[in-house]
């Protein structure tokens, strides 16, 4: 079942040596229809990649039902399709019938990644997950072949994807696995069986679906379902909801938790874009003036994971070193350059209160360094639930305290971030229905001299508003 992904193909298209529809259905556990022998060469969930050789997955969503689609695909070539309904006799055509095609689906990339069984690293959390793994990625590089999650394909559907693109060869294997409630990580890690699995913290992401940081937690920590036995787990040291675990490695970035594992400790941004810092472990041992090429403790955190799991994977300090710094930030995450006269980072990829919190200092830092004067275009951070009010006052608070000159307000609750802004010491503070009105608006009120973060919740899509300003530069 060798497999790559087809660069000429979407994202979700993934090619294998082939199977035939019985052994493919076997391995998922369910029946079959048609011909045994058809040979099935590719696996995707979207009907627009029909091709010859293709097994289409039947996925009913919120909002379609890959069910009304299968027609479509076998007239693109498919060569099979994945039903949850028994199709009808006289339709002809190939099929598995499961009684949940997620399920399945999920079983056949589990498989798969069994037979080429890589070292396998699963990382969770509230803030920093997808930074984790890409540092985990950097340093494990540095010894194996690595096959990482890309994108968002951290969820039931995408993490089959990572799983089947697994090649004979790749070594390690770094999976980012998100949730939107209680029981999605057991699932993904119980068909993933990682060896070392990470949870970065407990924020406040998801608490208008899971209710409390605690619930949130529970479900985080559901991550150890599928932990191979032996396998290590790392964890946020100074998170009181996930102290008191047996066994577990524990990272703090708190100078004084002399009961972590590893901690941080002075902690400092060299002036090049680059923080330095110390890990000191609980035996006293010492990992002096590590190197990453990202700004803010937070991220210092994020790489003090990847060193943990990268000793928990036999690395060399010396090795780690070097993964550490080869690191490249994923898209719309930290990004820092010069674009209108301004410095502009751009962190828009997602949001929540901590990690707004955590950009507002890598904007102070930023501008401290170079003396210009502190702006920011924020906007909604979703899925809070009725603590939504709340904690956007609370960020603009933050905002403002931070040393915010001016604020642009992108969304729903821009009102009320711009509001608690000028009460805490923002002097400018203005609202935008949309991201390109954020644009329109960082035209006229952006000069040279300014540094100005960009931050807000996926679904905002603030890197418009960075278009608009640069006027296509970017």
């Amino acid at each position: 079942m060798e497999s790559h992904i087809s660069p000429a193909r979407s994202r979700m298209y993934v090619e294998t040596e082939g199977m035939t529809l019985k052994t493919a259905a076997q391995i998922c556990g369910c029946g079959w229809i048609g011909d045994p022998g058809a040979v099935i060469t590719g696996v995707s969930t979207d009907s627009r990649d029909a091709c010859p050789g293709m097994l289409f997955v039947a996925v009913k969503g919120e909002r379609f039902d890959g069910h009304d689609f299968t027609a479509k695909a076998f007239e693109g070539g498919a060569a099979a399709a994945m039903v949850s309904r028994a199709p009808d006799p006289s339709d002809g055509g190939n099929y598995i019938v499961a009684d949940d095609t997620v399920a399945a689906f999920g079983r056949l990339a589990s498989a798969h990644k069994r037979e080429i069984s890589p070292l396998t690293i699963a990382v969770t959390g509230s803030v920093g997950k997808t930074t984790t793994r890409e540092y985990i990625s950097a340093v494990l590089s540095r010894k194996y072949r690595v096959a990482a999650t890309t994108d968002n394909l951290n969820s039931e559907i995408g993490l089959p994807v990572v799983l089947l693109r697994l090649r004979p060869g790749d070594e390690a294997l770094v999976a980012e696995m998100g949730m939107q409630g209680l029981g999605e990580i057991s699932y993904l890690s119980r068909m993933a069986q990682p060896d070392v699995a990470v949870i970065t913290n407990i924020g406040t992401s998801h608490i208008g679906l899971l209710g409390s940081r605690e619930n949130i937690a529970k479900a985080k920590l559901e991550i150890r379902d599928g932990l191979k036995k032996g396998g290590r787990l790392i964890l946020n040291g100074h998170e009181p909801l996930l102290s008191g675990i047996e066994g577990a490695i524990y990272v703090s970035d708190c100078p004084d938790d002399k009961d972590a594992d590893l901690r941080i400790t002075g902690y400092r941004a060299d002036g090049e874009g680059h923080g330095v810092f110390t890990l000191e472990a609980k035996d006293g041992t010492e990992y002096r003036d590590i190197v990453i090429p990202t700004l803010g403790i937070h991220t210092a955190l994020d790489a003090s994971y990847a060193f943990a799991a990268g000793l928990s994977c036999g690395m060399s300090a010396d090795e780690i070193r070097e993964g550490l710094l080869s690191f490249r930030p994923a898209a719309m995450r930290q990004h820092i350059f010069r674009l209108g006269g301004a410095v502009v980072i751009e962190d828009c990829y997602n949001a929540s209160p901590e990690s707004v919190a955590a950009a507002l200092r890598v904007l102070e830092t930023v501008a401290d360094r170079d003396g210009l004067r502190r702006c920011a275009v924020l906007g909604d951070m979703l899925e809070l639930g009725d603590r939504s009010e709340e904690l956007h006052r609370l960020t603009g608070k933050r905002a403002g305290e931070s040393g915010v000159k001016l604020l642009i307000a992108v969304g729903e609750y821009s009102k009320t971030l711009a509001e608690a802004a000028l009460e805490s010491g923002t002097e400018k503070a203005y609202t935008a229905e949309n991201a390109e009105e954020a644009g329109m608006m960082m035209k006229k009120l952006i000069r040279e001299g300014d540094a100005v973060l960009v931050k807000a919740s996926r679904g905002i899509g603030l890197e418009r508003a960075i278009a608009v300003f640069g006027d296509g530069e970017r």
